[in-house]
């Protein structure tokens, strides 16, 4: 999940037994955080079918996590000067135990997304102390490695999330994915108590931001419920246009409380970075349209054509497969050429991998999908790299720490609205009275849109001017 500058050769990146100790339960602790979040798309199905779920109430469980997640990232910097680094882990950890063991225990699709919600703002605080901790108790010359051991963590995460849950799902029960959070949850907490040091208060504690907290999550919030709930309150009612104009006016309001803070939530001054603002804007779309489509299929997979949660889940994997294939030639290739001759042909493998996918009906056998997932996950892994690269080039160190939570939040609400989008043009075209194949070939093609977008983003990510500066983070 993150990088850093520094010497990784010889003595100096060398950790200490007691390093190591801490940096292994604060890898834990950001590997359980992705491994949930990547799990959640196979069971989605078989807990619609437990607790009498509809499609726009199986979004919201995935929409609640990352929504609350991308807004509460941002304020847990405060946090952590106000409580102490290791408080807030601790706390963070605890939050997302707690809700871990109300997702096992929920009794309706609604006390799920209540309790999704509180996953997302315990993620926040673990990620944010995560960081800080490795930032404040690892040297700098150390610090490429650690963050090197912890962006391993994020990668591996979401590899085992599909796969994993999809054992779990078909040969246990779905609750047993959260009950697997609550166990690594206590014994990082058990661990962390005597593993991770304890850090001070900061004296001079930076002020909540609240206006712009009350902004920011009101305008999303409302955004979401516009896209995810059009389809069963109509498009042209009153409430879900006025919900759009009223997002619409929030996050303007949120915008303008940034630029007139002393201490903003976002350093709005980072998008004035051509790469930062155009690579982050090419994340987005990457996180769209994956997300999007790991949506879509698992749940065609399932439903439609009665596949088990497992060998959905193994099908899915063929995205992954066609990232390994072009990776070892994409990887040699980002350090020799301009990032735009693979992010551009990224994207646009994506899009023909989804146009692809778009062809899906009842009598698809599960060889189909095994081609256009492989292409369309060549091309995720083909724009990933450079991309991240290239956006935090020009970040200057001080600023190094605002990007990245920046940086993490619009990669989440990336996935929240790939899902929430997909879902809501999949709802649309039921309601109209399409197919299920066909509402699932129509969603799939704002996948196709927003990949054709990307590749057009792309063109303006030039690096040919020389500039100064230098990153720290980015795996998100």
């Amino acid at each position: 999940m993150s990088k850093s500058n520094g010497n990784s050769n010889g003595e100096t990146a060398r950790l200490g037994k007691q390093q190591w100790t801490m940096l292994v339960i604060l890898t834990l602790s950001s590997f359980i955080v992705v491994l949930d979040f990547a799990s959640i798309f196979i069971p989605l199905p078989t807990i619609m079918e437990d607790l009498n779920g509809s499609l726009d109430q199986a979004t919201w469980v995935i929409a609640a996590f990352t929504l609350a997640f991308a807004v509460f990232l941002l304020p847990c910097a405060a946090l952590a000067n106000s409580l102490g680094r290791r408080r807030l882990f601790l706390v963070g950890v605890t939050v997302f135990t707690v809700a871990s063991v109300a997702c096992a225990l929920a009794p309706s699709m609604e006390f799920l997304v209540g309790a999704r919600v509180g996953l997302g703002l315990g993620a926040a605080m673990i990620e944010t102390a995560v960081f800080a901790l490795i930032k404040a108790a690892i040297p700098g010359e150390k610090q490429s490695l650690a963050f090197k051991v912890q962006g391993t963590a994020f990668i591996i995460g979401g590899l085992l999330g599909t796969p994993l849950s999809g054992v779990i799902t078909t040969s246990l029960s779905w609750e047993y994915i959260f009950w697997l959070n609550v166990m690594v949850g206590v014994t990082v907490i058990l661990v962390a108590l005597r593993a991770v040091p304890k850090s001070e208060q900061v004296q001079d504690r930076q002020k909540f931001d609240i206006p712009g907290l009350i902004f920011s999550g009101s305008g999303f919030f409302v955004l979401f419920f516009a896209i995810i709930e059009g389809a069963r309150f109509g498009w042209h009612s009153p409430l879900i246009l006025g919900s759009f104009a009223g997002s619409i006016f929030l996050l303007v309001l949120f915008v303008l409380t940034e630029l007139r803070a002393k201490e903003p939530l976002i350093d709005l001054s980072l998008f004035d970075n051509r790469l930062f603002a155009v690579g982050n804007s090419l994340r987005w779309a990457s996180e769209f349209t994956s997300m999007g489509i790991y949506f879509a299929i698992s749940h065609f997979l399932q439903v439609q054509l009665g596949y088990s949660a497992l060998v959905t889940g193994l099908l899915l994997m063929a995205v992954i497969i066609g990232g390994m294939i072009v990776s070892p030639i994409t990887e040699p290739l980002s350090k020799r050429v301009d990032g735009r001759w693979l992010i551009i042909p990224g994207f646009l493998f994506v899009a023909v991998g989804s146009f692809w996918l778009a062809h899906v009906s009842p009598e698809s056998g599960w060889t189909f999908f095994l081609a256009p997932l492989a292409v369309a996950g060549a091309g995720f892994v083909a724009q990933e790299g450079p991309t991240i690269n290239t956006r935090d080039k020009a970040v200057p160190p001080e600023q190094s720490d605002e990007a990245w939570r920046i940086s993490y939040m619009i990669f989440l609400l990336g996935v929240g609205l790939g899902v929430s989008v997909v879902s809501a043009v999949w709802q649309s075209q039921l309601v109209s009275g399409m197919t299920f194949a066909g509402a699932v070939n129509t969603a799939l093609l704002s996948c196709i849109i927003v990949a054709l977008l990307g590749a057009i983003i792309a063109m303006f990510l030039t690096t040919k001017r020389k500039i100064g500066g230098t990153v720290t983070h980015g795996r998100s």
